[in-house]
């Protein structure tokens, strides 16, 4: 009796001290990430002023209305109740309803922000100017040691104002049921993949004639770009073209108005952004690609058309998923596309 006594006597102490190297470990533990959080904020408020200084170098002032710091202790969270660009050596005025990002302590690299309307852009210089709304819209940006890694966006709800006489471009109007789009490392090494998406795409003419709506989307690998973009991602995209810029369409779906089209193949960017390759193009609908395009272009009809019925003798019948489709293969030279031996059109020079 008395030895179980002395057992129970001896465990305790021993529980005791286990519970007391527990709350030590624990307080230190607590300790150190305060720490963390602490210095991972003074990182980021350094890393803003940065940006700051730098955007005030280039004639660009950054405005920030009520700006809120918190998140601890999980995630560093950073954001403003109204944000503002401003050039002075260049006309250009931004503003957006509010922001705010986040950093998970966690996901070290991530960042994540969420976008309130509505949008106003006026860029004098280069005849823009726009005001956008929308229901939802968000991004992440991932980044490591060596730079910027990938970035995701979506948006839904979006509607956009283009007045004609500040743009001129033929348009008044644009909205979106839903875009996305990631830029992201792929599964090959050195590849990233690109895909993107826009369901209920409606696009209005100056004139306020509505065109059918549109969805689009696209998968495409960059090969040969790297395992990241680096500290300046328009220098590595350029020193990629320099390499020879090969990139593989996965698929570029677009359908609108009756008429339906997919596109698939390699390409590739000359220096000078031209694109040359090879696409697999199958199509649906054909007999709706004159009334499309004279919505767009009027006076078109009769000359696509033409072309029209003379593509079905460069194309094939086969079977789709969603269909009897129409298969051909398109010819790209420096921007130039042919269908045979014969140019149908030419794609403006890719831009970085």
């Amino acid at each position: 009796m008395r030895r179980a006594s002395t057992a129970r006597e001896g465990r305790a102490p021993r529980r005791k001290r286990r519970g007391l190297r527990l709350a030590v470990i624990l307080t230190v533990l607590a300790g150190l990430w305060l720490v963390y959080w602490y210095g991972a904020s003074q990182i980021a408020a350094a890393a803003l002023d940065r940006v700051v200084a730098r955007a005030a170098a280039k004639g660009y002032a950054l405005e920030c209305a009520e700006p809120a710091q918190g998140g601890f202790p999980l995630s560093l969270d950073l954001g403003c109740s109204k944000a503002g660009l401003t050039g002075s050596r260049q006309p250009l005025a931004a503003s957006f309803g509010s922001f705010s990002a986040r950093a998970p302590l966690y996901w070290p690299g991530r960042v994540e922000s969420e976008f309130d309307g509505p949008l106003s852009l006026e860029a004098a210089n280069r005849g823009l100017a726009l005001t956008a709304q929308w229901a939802h819209a968000a991004s992440a940006v991932e980044a490591g040691i060596g730079g910027l890694k990938g970035a995701e966006g979506n948006v839904s709800g979006l509607s956009v104002a283009l007045p004609a006489a500040a743009n001129g471009i033929p348009l008044s109007a644009l909205s979106a049921e839903t875009a996305r789009f990631s830029f992201a490392p792929g599964s090959e090494a050195s590849a990233y993949r690109l895909s993107g998406a826009a369901d209920g795409l409606a696009l209005t003419k100056d004139d306020g004639q509505a065109l059918p709506p549109m969805r689009i989307a696209v998968e495409a690998d960059a090969l040969d770009l790297g395992s990241s973009l680096g500290l300046d991602p328009r220098q590595a995209l350029r020193d990629w073209i320099v390499r020879g810029g090969a990139l593989r369409v996965g698929t570029l779906d677009m359908e609108a108005g009756g008429f339906a089209a997919s596109a698939s193949g390699p390409l590739s960017l000359s220096a000078d952004g031209k694109l040359s390759g090879t696409l697999t193009v199958r199509m649906r609908g054909l007999d709706a690609l004159p009334d499309l395009v004279e919505a767009v272009h009027p006076g078109s009809r009769e000359r696509v058309a033409n072309i029209a019925a003379g593509m079905m003798a460069f194309t094939k019948p086969v079977e789709t998923p969603d269909g009897p489709a129409q298969e051909t293969t398109l010819l790209l030279r420096d921007g130039v596309v042919s269908l045979g031996i014969f140019p149908i059109g030419v794609i403006p020079p890719v831009r970085f």
